[in-house]
């Protein structure tokens, strides 16, 4: 009797613990003191822009990429240091047919490119570094700890240096998708989990709505994949400003994360917006496709 009462209990335990096991929440943060990620960073951009004649519309496109150094300085009770390094940047533009203009290729590595107009802004960036510190717990953004204040001017027909997120609004945002592929704190490893981020605001003018819906689709070996939905509107007119505007975009996109470091390998996101103006010159319509991938490889 007494061996089966202790079979039994141990059949009830190893039950347990298996619930509890499957029901742990949360992805920790892995990564340590000396660990190096290359990031490349690339947007693909068309837009279409047609006034009241459709005749009159015209195309052009963009392509920037642009590549980063993180290191892990140090990593202690899951708060982790880190400073980015921006590396390099390409550029690639395409103008509208019949403009006179002609194409532009750029590229950082090439000491020729950089002494030209376009290199001048990003002479201010390249080779700068931002230190910042990253809960592991919260999935958030501490502080910014070494701030290089880098302030570019963006060239005309240049490279977009903003993507580079070397200031604090912009790494508050791309910190927790990099260091956790904005998996929420307390979310449950498991496929079908959902959750939302939304965010609504109404500054000079211009309420804007953003909606955004993620689900763990697929859990393999290694990685977690995770299906994204997304949906922004903004419409008002911008304070200073006699013109009407009211757009809306909608994305997919796919992330992939390593089960064993809890960063980000890639993702890809498609988005295709429509924008459309109107003033005293009357009514305008920009239709507008982007194309981001982001990748990660340890170095």
């Amino acid at each position: 009797m007494l061996k089966q009462l202790k079979a039994t209990a141990i059949i009830v335990l190893a039950i347990c613990s298996a619930c509890i096991c499957e029901a742990q929440s949360g992805l920790l943060l892995n990564i340590k003191k000396g660990d190096k990620y290359l990031v490349e960073y690339k947007q693909q951009v068309s837009v279409r822009v047609s006034g009241q004649n459709p005749d009159s519309a015209f195309v052009f496109t963009t392509e920037n990429i642009m590549s980063t150094v993180y290191e892990v300085l140090s990593a202690n009770n899951n708060k982790y240091q880190v400073k980015a390094t921006y590396l390099s940047v390409r550029f690639n533009s395409n103008p509208p047919a019949g403009s006179g203009n002609s194409p532009v290729q750029f590229d950082s590595d090439k000491p020729s490119d950089m002494e030209g107009e376009i290199g001048d802004p990003v002479k201010t960036v390249l080779g700068k570094s931002t230190t910042f510190t990253f809960d592991g717990t919260t999935k958030k953004l501490v502080s910014i700890d070494e701030d290089p204040g880098i302030q570019p001017e963006n060239s005309q027909g240049g490279p977009e240096l903003g993507l580079f997120f070397f200031n604090e609004d912009g790494l508050r945002a791309f910190a927790p998708k990099l260091l956790g592929g904005d998996l929420p704190a307390d979310a449950r490893i498991e496929v079908g989990y959902k959750w939302d981020q939304n965010n609504a605001n109404n500054n000079s003018g211009m309420a804007t709505k953003f909606e955004r819906h993620s689900n763990i689709s697929k859990i393999e070996p290694g990685s977690i994949l995770v299906d994204v939905n997304q949906t922004v509107t903004s419409a008002g007119s911008p304070e200073g400003s006699s013109m009407t505007i009211d757009s809306k975009s909608t994305a997919t996109g796919k992330k992939v994360i390593d089960r064993a470091t809890g960063m980000l390998l890639e993702s890809r996101f498609d988005d295709k917006g429509l924008i459309q103006t109107e003033s005293e010159e009357g009514r305008g319509t920009t239709e507008k496709t982007t194309i981001t991938t982001l990748t990660v490889k340890k170095m």
